[in-house]
Protein backbone atom coordinates (compact mmCIF):
# COMPACT_ATOMS: atom_id res chain seq x y z
CA UNK A 1 0.00 0.00 0.00
CA UNK A 2 0.74 2.93 -1.08
CA UNK A 3 0.77 6.59 1.34
CA UNK A 4 0.37 8.90 -0.70
CA UNK A 5 -0.91 12.36 0.27
CA UNK A 6 -1.42 14.05 -3.48
CA UNK A 7 -1.99 12.99 -6.86
CA UNK A 8 0.00 14.92 -9.79
CA UNK A 9 -2.26 15.09 -13.22
CA UNK A 10 -1.13 16.81 -16.02
CA UNK A 11 -3.91 18.15 -17.94
CA UNK A 12 -4.07 19.80 -21.47
CA UNK A 13 -7.42 21.36 -21.73
CA UNK A 14 -10.79 21.55 -20.00
CA UNK A 15 -11.70 18.45 -21.51
CA UNK A 16 -8.93 16.74 -19.80
CA UNK A 17 -9.88 18.46 -16.70
CA UNK A 18 -12.83 17.98 -16.28
CA UNK A 19 -12.07 13.91 -16.53
CA UNK A 20 -9.53 14.65 -14.19
CA UNK A 21 -11.73 16.45 -11.58
CA UNK A 22 -14.47 13.70 -11.78
CA UNK A 23 -11.44 11.42 -10.91
CA UNK A 24 -9.88 13.39 -7.87
CA UNK A 25 -13.05 13.65 -6.19
CA UNK A 26 -13.59 10.10 -6.19
CA UNK A 27 -9.74 9.59 -5.01
CA UNK A 28 -10.20 11.82 -2.63
CA UNK A 29 -13.59 10.42 -1.18
CA UNK A 30 -12.38 6.49 -1.34
CA UNK A 31 -9.20 7.63 0.18
CA UNK A 32 -8.24 6.29 3.84
CA UNK A 33 -8.72 9.91 6.08
CA UNK A 34 -11.35 11.48 3.70
CA UNK A 35 -14.04 12.69 6.89
CA UNK A 36 -18.04 13.01 5.55
CA UNK A 37 -17.35 16.66 5.24
CA UNK A 38 -14.84 16.51 2.65
CA UNK A 39 -12.07 17.24 4.86
CA UNK A 40 -8.88 14.62 4.61
CA UNK A 41 -8.25 12.34 2.18
CA UNK A 42 -5.81 12.41 -1.05
CA UNK A 43 -5.31 15.77 -2.65
CA UNK A 44 -4.93 16.08 -6.82
CA UNK A 45 -3.15 18.74 -7.75
CA UNK A 46 -3.63 19.74 -11.75
CA UNK A 47 -0.48 21.00 -13.89
CA UNK A 48 -1.50 22.52 -17.01
CA UNK A 49 0.95 21.59 -19.77
CA UNK A 50 3.04 23.50 -21.91
CA UNK A 51 1.32 25.09 -24.58
CA UNK A 52 3.66 23.81 -27.16
CA UNK A 53 2.40 20.28 -26.01
CA UNK A 54 -1.46 20.86 -26.15
CA UNK A 55 -1.79 19.12 -29.12
CA UNK A 56 -0.44 15.71 -28.06
CA UNK A 57 -1.91 13.13 -27.04
CA UNK A 58 -0.63 9.33 -26.48
CA UNK A 59 -2.75 7.55 -28.32
CA UNK A 60 -2.00 10.20 -31.26
CA UNK A 61 1.84 9.37 -30.91
CA UNK A 62 0.80 5.52 -30.79
CA UNK A 63 -1.10 5.60 -33.82
CA UNK A 64 1.60 7.98 -35.81
CA UNK A 65 4.41 5.85 -34.84
CA UNK A 66 2.30 3.04 -35.98
CA UNK A 67 3.10 3.78 -39.93
CA UNK A 68 6.68 4.72 -39.40
CA UNK A 69 7.39 1.53 -38.14
CA UNK A 70 11.18 0.37 -38.73
CA UNK A 71 12.03 3.90 -39.43
CA UNK A 72 14.49 5.97 -37.78
CA UNK A 73 11.76 7.58 -35.13
CA UNK A 74 14.36 10.63 -34.25
CA UNK A 75 14.04 11.86 -37.97
CA UNK A 76 10.21 11.56 -37.97
CA UNK A 77 7.98 14.25 -36.82
CA UNK A 78 7.31 12.38 -33.70
CA UNK A 79 10.86 13.30 -32.49
CA UNK A 80 9.14 16.95 -31.63
CA UNK A 81 6.46 15.37 -29.56
CA UNK A 82 8.31 12.87 -27.43
CA UNK A 83 11.17 12.65 -25.59
CA UNK A 84 14.35 10.33 -26.29
CA UNK A 85 13.68 7.53 -24.26
CA UNK A 86 9.90 7.64 -25.64
CA UNK A 87 10.93 7.33 -29.08
CA UNK A 88 13.58 4.51 -28.26
CA UNK A 89 10.75 2.62 -26.40
CA UNK A 90 7.96 3.16 -29.43
CA UNK A 91 10.98 2.01 -31.90
CA UNK A 92 11.63 -1.24 -29.57
CA UNK A 93 7.49 -1.48 -29.76
CA UNK A 94 7.33 -0.99 -33.43
CA UNK A 95 10.31 -3.25 -34.91
CA UNK A 96 8.18 -6.14 -33.58
CA UNK A 97 4.96 -5.53 -34.28
CA UNK A 98 2.79 -4.61 -37.49
CA UNK A 99 0.53 -1.28 -37.44
CA UNK A 100 -2.18 -3.24 -36.88
CA UNK A 101 -0.41 -5.02 -33.96
CA UNK A 102 0.36 -8.34 -35.27
CA UNK A 103 3.53 -9.86 -34.22
CA UNK A 104 6.28 -9.60 -36.94
CA UNK A 105 8.79 -12.95 -36.52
Amino acid sequence: MKHATAILRGVRGFGDFENEARYATYNKMLSAGAGSDGSGGIETIFIPANPLYLHVSSSAVREMSSYIYGNNLSDAPLGNMVTLKVQAALQKCNSTTTPYGDQIG
